[in-house]
């Protein structure tokens, strides 16, 4: 692996982990306020299991370097992706700020999903 390889490799984990905390830690403090609609209560779960999916996913891919891990990061990013536009459907938030936030989301899980199968093919499981 040459030093733009790893360079690309540090950058896109760390990425990943960023975008992982920062969904746990939003999808919880939503939790633990009070009079939470269920709807949002619902969007908070999601939201925090994407992002603890997402850092487990990753570190699975680190240690094993599995090809599935690649495919359930994939499904996983999916997944939240449709709840997250759901919820912006649901919440009139199809502004041009809603529709900024789909594309920073999108942009998002496509990066974590960038840097699973970049671990797993620099692990050699892919």
């Amino acid at each position: 692996m040459n030093g733009h390889d790893k360079l690309q490799l540090i950058g896109l984990v760390l990425f990943s982990l960023l975008t992982s905390f920062l969904c746990t830690f939003y999808g919880l403090n939503i939790l633990l306020a009070e009079n939470v609609s269920r709807a949002v209560s619902i969007f908070a779960y999601v939201t925090a299991g994407y992002g603890a999916g997402n850092l487990y996913v990753l570190s699975w891919a680190w240690r094993g370097g599995s090809t599935w891990a690649v495919e359930a990061n994939k499904v996983m990013g999916l997944c939240f992706l449709g709840v997250f536009i759901m919820d912006r459907v649901r919440g009139g938030d199809l502004n041009g700020v809603g529709v900024a936030s789909i594309m920073i989301a999108t942009i998002m899980v496509g990066v974590n999903w960038q840097a699973v199968k970049k671990v797993v093919e620099v692990k050699g499981g892919g």
